[in-house]
């Protein structure tokens, strides 16, 4: 075998060693018990105990589309896009 050869056959048996574990399920036997997957957590959620509910005041609102009559001032520079700008000059003056 070469070099070459080798190289694909240790790929092949990783790959190999790393899908025998996908697709994989619990199954119940009987007399266990089943397993139990725990709820996934949900992003951008907050629990608040009950001392803390009681510590808080918690208003909401319904926010709407509309114009905003404030001027914001900030330092800033307009430039030309540089990886989309090319600079075009003549070979000779």
């Amino acid at each position: 075998m070469t070099r070459h050869d080798l190289i694909q056959l240790g790929i092949a048996a990783a790959c190999a060693a790393l899908l025998t574990g996908c697709g994989k399920k619990d199954v119940d036997e009987p007399g266990k018990n089943p397993v139990t997957q725990p709820a996934p957590e949900q992003k951008d959620t907050v629990q608040l105990s009950d001392e803390s509910l009681k510590l808080v005041t918690i208003n909401s609102i319904t926010v709407g589309h509309g114009k905003l009559s404030l001027t914001l001032r900030a330092p800033g520079h307009v430039s030309f896009n540089l990886n989309h700008t090319a600079k075009v000059t003549s070979t000779f003056g």
